[in-house]
Parts: C-alpha cells; structure tokens; sequence
C-alpha cells in the first residue's frame, strides 16, 4: 500500500511540471524573460554574460531547457531528456 501511494504521489509531482515538451514547444525567439517565465516558470539558474543572459529550467547535466536571452529577448533555446 505505500509503495502505491509513493508512486501516485510521483507520478502526480512529474505531471506537474513545467519542463516538457509541450512547453518547450511553446517558446519563440523573441520572447521575452517574463513571457518564458509564464510557460516554464521560474529559472533553476541564470548566468549573466557580457552580452546575454543563460537561464536553465531543470538540471543542467540532465533533464532540462535552457534558454539564452540578449537584451531581455530569447536569441537561442534547447533541450535535453524532455
């Protein structure tokens, strides 16, 4: 019985998130910061560079989107695992 309810509550959590490809296939160069937040949600991590800005949703080494913004505008986007 816990072993069950350990896998609805799993399965339940990977529902939820936000990192998959039918987001993933929501994002368009030329969005904004705020826009890609609203499909994805808050970034795990961002770098700021000279010029631009790296944000990852997920995990860098697995599972994640990342999305590379210049002046506050999408330039460049992928993803690994989704």
């Amino acid at each position: 019985m816990k072993l069950l309810s350990l896998m609805i509550a799993l399965f339940c959590l990977s529902a939820c998130s936000k990192l998959n490809m039918g987001n993933y296939q929501q994002l368009e160069t030329g969005m904004s910061y705020r826009e890609v937040i609203q499909v994805l949600g808050n970034a795990d991590q961002c770098e700021d560079g000279v010029a631009n800005q790296e944000c990852i949703w997920g995990n860098k080494d697995g599972r994640h989107i990342q999305v590379n913004f210049v002046a506050g505008a999408v330039v460049y986007f992928n993803q690994q695992g989704l």
